[in-house]
């Protein structure tokens, strides 16, 4: 099944992506069924909801990243249940960024443990924008597919097929500083995504999708 929206309804991307990663489409775990024995992890990098266990995968044929910063080797606890009736825990990543940028093809695929749905958004401008200057985007998963293009200028390109993986690299170096670039061919496996803003003035609009289409495949 695909449905198209104009861009005016685009906004259901951010509402659609906060419900995947707390799992609450049809079929899924509601979070709230194993609230009160499973509680999120304290901690500085802990989320302070209960993550889905069905992680998204969110992909991205290019983007521009601002200020991203990881910490590796995260502990978090999810929404759900190993089959001793244990509440699930799972080690991630934590990232964080201030925006993304020039944002092509977008994206995200998630299962609630049934079947697939996937929300494509594509912008003909390619200025789609996601963050902005005094907001910080939290996401806990992990990069498994990153080309960072002025790395590999000759022979082997981010254009190749399969494209490089510098995973290692992005990972490794946003871990001591934050990192602003370029990059190609993102895919990274997602279980929460969180947006605050930073500041006390109010951020201008951290969505920006202009002449975009927005596509939903489910089963």
């Amino acid at each position: 099944m695909r449905r198209r929206a104009p861009a005016a309804r685009l906004r259901v991307l951010v509402l659609a992506g906060s419900l995947v990663s707390v799992g609450v489409l049809p079929g899924a775990s509601p979070t709230h069924a194993v609230a009160a024995t499973c509680a999120p992890l304290t901690g500085s990098y802990q989320p302070d909801f209960l993550p889905s266990p069905h992680a998204m995968t969110i992909s991205a044929d290019s983007l521009t990243a601002d200020s991203l910063g990881t910490d590796q080797g995260v502990t978090i606890a999810l929404a759900g249940y190993d089959a001793s009736g244990v509440c699930l825990k799972t080690k991630i990543n934590h990232y964080t960024f201030v925006s993304l940028t020039g944002v092509t093809n977008l994206q995200l695929t998630t299962t609630d443990g049934s079947g697939a749905y996937t929300l494509g958004l594509s912008s003909a401008s390619s200025s789609m924008q996601l963050g902005a200057q005094g907001v910080t985007t939290d996401f806990w998963g992990n990069i498994t597919q990153v080309c960072v293009p002025w790395l590999h200028l000759i022979i082997i390109t981010c254009a190749s097929n399969p494209p490089p993986n510098d995973t290692a690299l992005v990972d490794g170096a946003s871990s001591f500083f934050n990192v602003s670039s370029t990059v190609k061919d993102f895919k990274a496996t997602v279980y929460g995504i969180r947006s605050y803003a930073t500041g006390t003035t109010p951020p201008p609009d951290p969505v920006q999708i202009p002449a975009a289409t927005l596509t939903v495949t489910s089963p």
